[in-house]
């Protein structure tokens, strides 16, 4: 059986094969055990950074079966040139696959709904999130005024998909309703489980006293407002109110974050609301088990809450930072995050205070240029 994945998310085509971000990954594996896969997917582009790092490898597709989009820019020239050449991509695709299987919401999944149709080749709508949410609570005034089309084809092509896999249980399917066959079931890939987490994480709590500190933590993106993280912040504002402050509270999650952070200056609760990004399963796992939020508090950050450095510095063995020794052939190499003055270490990390020195700037021009 030959399938096709339809998306808009970034799958990058590099000399030792393709690679896309984690979610996708699994999703990825989840679809690969019908048969054959083929993707059409967007293009990872220098001047345009992935929101996920596009670091996984997709070990069970060749390079020769990925096709990619062109961007629909806001440029009216180019929206109607790269809808046309996607176009062209899907027709060429879709006639040799026996299942399409779009990644929804997207620019293109519509079209290839039609194609399908046209085609008389089973469709499968993969709907992952909800366009009206995602686009009637947005920044930009024009994406906005889309949110009612983007909500109507959706509406449209969901109903008559052959096939549709709802992310929720009853949220996604009363508002997008198909006659098709469907299922709900979440996609979210949680990587590798530990089953002791939960026990740890209860031992902690009961273990707190009421003056303790009340740590609260959320994962989700940090630029789509549905996901209800600015309720949270506005209710800490208000426990800060009426005397309370020991409420901390984490969002874990991509994005910049704009409106949330703008809401916390209104509010004055940056001290109790801190952005910690886009972290690993493994990452949050830990965090779960251990609690160990603290490490993530002490990176200094930039007024845009990005971290001001990641270092690596060179040490003789006895941790001194003297110059290597064996003519520069034996020594040891710190690599850590930059942090605030007082920062404590958190359990498992070590603090280094790095001496001022003066330093050369040499450009490198081979691998040996250290050495030489």
């Amino acid at each position: 059986m030959k399938v096709l994945l339809v998306t808009n998310q970034y799958v990058d085509i590099r000399p030792d094969g393709c690679y896309c971000n984690f979610a996708l990954s699994g999703t990825l594996q989840n679809i690969s055990i019908l048969g054959e896969l083929f993707i059409a997917a967007a293009k990872l582009s220098p001047k345009k950074p992935a929101a996920q790092p596009v670091n996984r490898k997709i070990e069970f597709i060749d390079k020769e079966r990925v096709r990619h989009f062109k961007p629909l820019t806001s440029s009216v020239r180019e929206y109607f040139a790269n809808t046309s050449y996607n176009r062209k991509v899907l027709e060429e695709m879709i006639p040799y696959v026996d299942l399409v299987i779009a990644y929804s919401p997207g620019n293109n999944v519509d079209l290839a709904f039609k194609i399908a149709r046209k085609n008389n080749v089973p469709y499968m709508t993969f709907l992952v999130a909800c366009p009206w949410d995602i686009m009637h609570t947005h920044q930009r005034l024009l994406v906005r005024m889309l949110a009612p089309i983007y909500y109507y084809r959706t509406k449209k092509f969901v109903e008559n998909s052959n096939y549709v896999h709802y992310v929720t249980n009853s949220f996604l399917q009363k508002r997008y309703p198909t006659k098709g066959k469907s299922l709900g079931c979440s996609d979210v890939n949680l990587g590798q489980l530990d089953s002791q987490a939960l026990q740890a994480r209860m031992e902690k709590i009961s273990a707190k006293t009421p003056s303790d500190p009340i740590k609260l933590v959320t994962t989700g993106h940090t630029n789509i407002r549905y996901k209800g993280q600015e309720y949270v912040i506005r209710g800490i504002a208000d426990l800060m109110k009426r005397g309370d402050n020991r409420y901390h509270y984490y969002l874990i999650g991509g994005g910049e974050g704009i409106y949330l952070k703008k809401l916390c200056a209104q509010l004055g609760v940056e001290q109790n609301v801190h952005f910690l990004g886009r972290k690993t399963p493994e990452e949050v796992m830990n965090i779960v088990k251990q609690g160990s939020l603290e490490k993530f508090k002490t990176y200094k950050k930039d007024e845009n809450g990005n971290l001001v450095g990641i270092w690596g510095a060179m040490s003789d063995c006895s941790h001194s930072f003297k110059t290597w020794e064996n003519n520069f052939s034996k020594g040891l190499y710190l690599a850590g995050v930059e942090c605030v003055d007082d920062a404590e270490a958190p359990e498992g990390w070590t603090k280094w205070t790095i001496p001022g020195f003066e330093y050369i700037c040499v450009e490198t021009e081979s691998e040996n240029t250290f050495t030489e």
